[in-house]
């Protein structure tokens, strides 16, 4: 058996998280091929495979007939360079993945960063000597995520206790916000309603108010912290544009309860929008829901891989 091989695919025609998923599951039921890792971000995938049993055109015509494009093929020459894989906690989408390769491929010895965003897993190349676990630690907080230590050779991974951690916390928010969305609907349509129908309006809009500050600021606050974090960095993500929209409707509600002569006095009629607000927070969670049940399953299905001796660039 000769000693691994890495070639890098760039691929065209992936879409989304399950294209990933198919690419990988695709390239490692392959006789020959050791591990594929996938970064959607960055639309390539890194394979490593045995040249005795499979070789890289093989390997091309295996994506092509998955439904996928390589558009170019980059192979990498070995020596004595490192792998260690990462749990990283925190990321959300493509931004957080840009923004965590550029944040460790400036660490003292690394020379490349794959990041999963459907695994939440960090694959660094480094040389023997480099900065070290605590300096991506270190840098992964100070960017505002969270190091989760390095999945075991038992495939134990320190990461799976925060993502049910998270899912937990997640399902609980989105009842919160539906049941909430619901009361705050009801009551914005008052007069669809008999029981409610003769409540005074101004009451019915101080009730709204304090229904909605749970649901936009308790249930949908991992969007404001991570606008903050995103601030804190001189960037924007999509956290940045739920937090911005849902507080827009929120604030503007809120100064027409409490302030409507401002209004008024300008011959504009107040209309609140609480309800809205509270929506876009809950059905947003929604989904964060049904993509951490996804990343679950994708975690669990995929093999875990540990600091080993790999190839560098």
């Amino acid at each position: 058996m000769k000693s691994p091989e890495k070639v890098t695919l760039s691929i065209g025609g992936m879409s989304c998280s399950a294209c990933v998923r198919r690419i990988e599951k695709g390239l490692e039921g392959m006789e020959g091929v050791e591990r594929a890792a996938v970064n959607f971000a960055l639309e390539n995938a890194l394979v490593e495979f045995d040249p005795s049993v499979v070789t890289v055109e093989a390997i091309q015509e295996a994506v092509a007939d998955l439904g996928y494009k390589v558009t170019a093929v980059s192979r990498e020459s070995s020596d004595s360079s490192v792998k260690t894989t990462v749990s990283v906690g925190g990321m959300t989408c493509a931004a957080c993945v840009r923004r965590v390769e550029s944040m460790l491929a400036a660490l003292e010895g690394v020379t490349e960063v794959s990041v999963n965003l459907a695994t939440g897993r960090a694959t660094l190349v480094h040389e023997p000597v480099w900065a070290g676990v605590s300096s991506v630690g270190k840098a992964l907080g100070d960017a505002g995520y969270e190091y989760l230590g390095i999945p075991e050779e038992s495939g134990e991974d320190p990461g799976d206790a925060a993502r049910q951690k998270d899912l937990r916390d997640l399902k609980i928010r989105f009842v919160t916000g539906a049941v909430l969305s619901v009361a705050i609907h009801i009551g914005s349509m008052q007069h669809w309603f008999p029981l409610i129908r003769d409540v005074p309006r101004e009451a019915m809009l101080y009730a709204l108010f304090v229904l909605a500050t749970p649901a936009v600021f308790w249930v949908g606050r991992r969007f404001f912290s991570g606008a903050w974090k995103a601030a804190r960095q001189r960037t924007a993500d999509m956290n940045s544009l739920v937090a911005v929209g849902a507080s827009a409707a929120y604030f503007y509600s809120s100064l027409a309860t409490f302030f409507p002569g401002v209004f008024s006095a300008g011959g504009i009629e107040a209309h609140v929008y609480f309800d809205g607000a509270a929506m876009i927070v809950a059905f947003i969670i929604l989904g964060r829901l049904l993509e951490a049940k996804t990343r679950g399953r994708t975690t669990t299905s995929s093999p875990t891989t540990t600091s080993s001796t790999g190839t560098s660039i």
